[in-house]
């Protein structure tokens, strides 16, 4: 069981949500976060000091997968949020957690099938 973290830009996520619709992908939480970036391009001037660096607003999709939904899963997101739409400094990230225990419940079940 693995859980995969994928933050991607918000006009991504009904594309993703439609993938993984596709792929029978049930266990997802979607949370709304930012992401800072810190470059020589967004130094601004305001006030009288320099900020380096903004914050832009994410998509960070918590997904629970079992082994043989993994590579589906990370592969599908991956296609969808790598089509670039212009904005190149940074298109998100997928992270791949080991889960080593899950437990719904309702109904009560663990492991594997609570997935």
């Amino acid at each position: 069981m693995k859980l995969v973290l994928a933050v991607i830009h918000p006009v991504r996520l009904r594309a993703v949500k439609e993938v993984l619709d596709q792929l029978e992908v049930q266990r997802i939480t979607i949370c709304d976060s930012q992401e800072w970036i810190s470059h020589d391009d967004f130094a601004v001037r305001r006030f009288e000091q320099e900020f380096q660096g903004k914050y832009r607003r994410m998509i960070t999709l918590e997904i629970a997968v079992n082994d043989d939904f993994l590579e589906r899963t990370v592969s599908s997101v991956n296609r969808v949020c790598s089509l670039h739409n212009g904005d190149t400094t940074n298109s998100g990230v997928i992270c791949v957690l080991p889960i080593d225990d899950v437990r719904s419940f309702f109904p009560e079940k663990q492991g594997p099938g609570a997935i």
